[in-house]
């Protein structure tokens, strides 16, 4: 962000460069007069709503309204001009495609000198002006301006300036001088030529300060490039001692033993096998962005990345009189050590997230049953559920076995911690569902209401009605339509965890006329309210419990 507005200010003071060489005559509110002593030129600037709006007045060109919005706020990509109305006043400010960039948009516009009275009359006269940008119109304040106006005719009339144009046009002061003694041979000085004189300081003053901008801005150029000139310097010695230290570090003396000998394979760990992992990890190091992979599973990917690090060994770890036999023999031993490493940390990493894992079982498992949710046809949504998964990982495995120091195996035991977590949850979820057991469904009080109604269709069917489940909409109230011996029963089922009332009941009711069966149940896991009990007793509906739906017959109820 602060590289943003230094580019913003440097581009301001490149396109009006006295901005930067400016002192403030007076402020107030939002609005503030500048002065560039050294060109003579005055700027009233007002900063609101993200804009920066702008008004250049001097004694040797026309006057200058400009205005500067941020793209992202004002959608200006695309609006060619604005619109500024104070009062009277109406003027068309019209984009500078060259001091435009992808984060602001500049607007310019001429004000002729007949106009600038009433330019000035407009801004100090309103309470507010209206800045149009494309069809959206943004209201300007235009408290503080009359201050701020007064600070420069204030200005010009103590520094007696004249050049400037109405409404800023000041009468020129008269010297008058007086002898007492008269001498006729001496010229008497007019108020012609005093303010001839005027004139012609206040022109080698402007002409002086355009000269000292252009010296600030060839010094400016100069120092940019010699600092960019230093900096390639700077980068080239710093190559140069990088390969310095390189070359030396290739052609050290080292003891012909590579390593510490690993006699122990019981006690072997990452630190005996940090300078190889190094050395592997620099060469993989563009192929492993997330996590390295473990030595044994790079070496057995592919036989060139193994050849690759044991001509690093060779060249790194033995003196040049050790024979290439013996090199060999040592880097292969070597190798079967380092196998025998990973193997170890491999499985002490997966024992370990499995250990884990089964500490948080039953919250996952409670995290599972209140994260995925079905739909109307019984398709679960598990896109909450995997992403706790992948928090679970994260937060909790990984943490854990970094700090047990075997983080580099984390991808085996992340793929077993996953395989893991998607059995149990499956195993519970047959479970809760009742669909392990071969001879058919078993009742569980969390299984679906879809598969409870399956549940008592099955106990029906084993009881030899003839049934057919309706669909999961527009079932008129029957969940299950049953004939037996040319005798037609409607079952509404109800998987509740409280008694049930007198809606299932007159489901059941609105069910039994529609299908004109001569039968009408509801079938539940809970008991029932007294007073469904009262209304299924006055319209023959069967209250019953999912166990006596085993061997039932019809009855009047």
């Amino acid at each position: 962000m602060g590289r943003l507005v230094n580019i913003l200010i440097c581009g301001l003071f490149l396109v009006y460069p006295h901005i930067a060489f400016s002192s403030v005559l007076e402020k107030s509110g939002n609005w503030e007069t500048n002065l560039n002593s050294e060109q003579n030129v005055f700027y009233i600037q007002n900063h609101d709503h993200n804009a920066l709006l702008t008004f250049y007045i001097d004694d040797h060109s026309t006057p200058l309204l400009t205005a500067i919005l941020t793209n992202s706020i004002y959608n200006t990509e695309n609006v060619v001009t604005l619109e500024l109305e104070a009062g009277d006043f109406r003027t068309i400010l019209s984009k500078d495609m060259d001091a435009t960039n992808s984060l602001t948009s500049f607007y310019k516009a001429d004000i002729p000198i007949d106009k600038l009275k009433d330019f000035i009359h407009g801004i100090t006269a309103m309470k507010t002006a209206t800045l149009t940008i494309g069809e959206q119109a943004v209201p300007i304040s235009l408290s503080g301006t009359t201050p701020v106006v007064n600070a420069i005719l204030k200005y010009l009339t103590d520094h007696n300036v004249t050049s400037f144009p109405a409404p800023f046009t000041v009468q020129p002061k008269i010297e008058i001088k007086q002898n007492r003694n008269i001498d006729e041979d001496k010229p008497q000085y007019s108020e012609t030529k005093i303010i001839d004189q005027n004139k012609l300081e206040l022109e080698k003053r402007s002409h002086k300060g355009n000269l000292n901008y252009i010296v600030i801005f060839i010094v400016f150029i100069t120092v940019i490039l010699f600092v960019s000139i230093l900096f390639k310097i700077y980068s080239k010695i710093k190559k140069a001692i990088q390969n310095n230290k390189d070359k030396e570090s290739k052609n050290r003396s080292v003891p012909s033993s590579y390593v510490t000998p690993i006699e122990n394979t019981n006690t072997i760990n990452d630190n005996n096998t940090s300078t190889f992992i190094e050395l592997k990890n620099k060469y993989q190091q563009e192929k492993t962005p997330s996590y390295p992979k473990t030595i044994y599973e790079e070496k057995n990917k592919n036989s060139s990345s193994q050849s690759y690090l044991t001509n690093i060994i060779k060249n790194n770890f033995f003196s040049e009189k050790t024979s290439t036999k013996n090199k060999d023999e040592e880097i292969s031993d070597y190798l079967k050590q380092v196998k025998k490493t990973v193997e170890i940390n491999k499985n002490k990493a997966i024992e370990l997230a499995r250990k884990k894992l089964h500490e948080h079982l039953p919250t996952l498992q409670r995290k599972y049953s209140t994260l995925v949710k079905y739909d109307d046809y019984g398709i679960p949504d598990l896109s909450k559920w995997e992403t706790h998964v992948n928090y679970f990982i994260n937060k909790i495995i990984l943490p854990y076995l970094l700090d047990e120091r075997v983080g580099h195996y984390f991808k085996p035991a992340e793929y077993v911690v996953r395989k893991e977590i998607k059995a149990v949850i499956k195993a519970s979820r047959e479970e809760n569902e009742g669909t392990i057991t071969k001879q058919g469904l078993r009742f569980s009080p969390t299984m679906k209401p879809t598969t409870y109604e399956k549940y008592c269709n099955q106990l029906l069917e084993e009881s030899g009605w003839k049934t057919e489940l309706t669909p999961l909409s527009n079932d008129q109230g029957a969940d299950i339509i049953a004939t037996k011996n040319s005798e037609t029963l409607i079952v509404q089922c109800k998987l509740y965890s409280k008694p049930i009332g007198n809606k299932a009941v007159q489901e059941a009711i609105s069910a039994k006329k529609f299908y004109n069966a001569q039968y009408g149940a509801v079938v539940s896991n809970q008991e029932y309210t007294s007073s469904a009990r009262q209304l299924a007793k006055s319209d023959n509906i069967l209250l019953l419990h999912h166990d006596q739906l085993k061997d039932f017959e019809a009855v009047e109820a």
